[in-house]
This record gives C-alpha cells, structure tokens and sequence, in this order.
C-alpha cells in the first residue's frame, strides 16, 4: 500500500476477516455505496460517520482503526 492508501483502503484490506470491532466496521464500510472511500481525512470520515447516526460502538472502532491507520502511514513513511 503506498502513501495515498485511504482509510477506507486500510480497514478493509486488513480487517474483513476479523472478529472484532474493527472488522465490523471493515464490513459495513464495504457494504455502505456512500462511504468516503478515498479520503485520508479524519474529520470528513468521522463527519460521514456523525450524518450517518452511527452507533459508539462503531465511533469507538473507528477511533481505534484511525490511529492504526496513522501508525501504519508513520510506518510506511508518509
């Protein structure tokens, strides 16, 4: 993955398979036609999620996933 992978990138291709949290989450972004899907900005993702009526649950995994997103984007050099 390089530098521009997006969230959405990041969460399903190393979460769909998962029993977690995160997984569901990887899933329900892949089901949703609506979801940013090339964006690399936290604040339009959680805003998408704020619309969307999302449950803390989902805000929680979320969270979760963004800051290993940033840590896999530190990691890779970006």
């Amino acid at each position: 993955m390089g530098r521009t992978t997006s969230f959405y990138k990041f969460i399903t291709m190393n979460f769909m398979k998962d029993d977690s949290p995160l997984g569901d989450l990887a899933r329900d972004m892949k089901r949703d036609r609506d979801f940013p899907r090339f964006s690399i900005n936290y604040d339009r993702v959680r805003d998408y999620l704020e619309r969307c009526a999302a449950c803390s649950d989902c805000f929680d995994a979320f969270e979760e996933g963004w800051n290993r997103y940033m840590i896999w984007k530190e990691a890779d050099g970006t």
